[in-house]
């Protein structure tokens, strides 16, 4: 086996036309360019790739909860513009009844006005008609007298004189 094993090289080299010392040498070659490639090339290029696939997946979760920060902005956004047009719709409606209560108030106030000036215009009138009761009480007053003096120039009789004053108290009370 041993002869075997020393006529390989001298077969492949006859018939492939190989040199198996330059094989074993390229072969050495090659693994050794393996080693240098794998230990300073692919090491730091696979090491570069996967900061760079970190660097794309934490842009990526940034980006993801910016935009999920934006939606909750944008949600709050909207509330408060909710309850801004709440508030803007309740000073409004305040507003407007505060103006109908002012309304309420100021015609209360001319009811009032317009009452007691009806009231003071009742008094007047009252008081007036009492003064013209109480002149046209004198009038009568002092007609009777001057009537009492012309019965008394005609020199009447009391019975007469009775009889005129009743008529006249009578007329009197009438008009009253």
């Amino acid at each position: 086996m041993d002869k075997f094993l020393e006529k390989i090289p001298e077969f492949v080299e006859q018939g492939l036309g190989i040199d198996v010392g330059s094989l074993g040498i390229q072969l050495i070659a090659t693994f050794i360019l393996f080693a240098v490639v794998f230990k300073f090339l692919w090491k730091p290029m696979t090491n570069l790739l996967e900061e760079r696939r970190e660097i794309i997946s934490n842009d990526l979760e940034e980006a993801k909860n910016a935009n999920a920060n934006a939606h909750q902005i944008k949600l709050e956004l909207e509330e408060r513009l909710n309850e801004a047009k709440n508030e803007a719709k309740n000073i409004i409606e305040a507003s407007r009844e505060r103006g109908e209560s002012e309304k309420s108030r100021i015609v209360a106030e001319a009811e009032q006005e317009a009452a007691n000036n009806l009231s003071k215009a009742a008094d007047e009138i009252s008081l007036e008609y009492q003064k013209a009761r109480g002149n046209i009480k004198n009038e009568i007053v002092e007609v009777a007298f001057q009537v009492a003096e012309k019965i008394i120039e005609k020199e009447i009789d009391s019975s007469k004189h009775e009889v005129v004053v009743e008529d006249f108290l009578r007329e009197v009370e009438k008009d009253a």
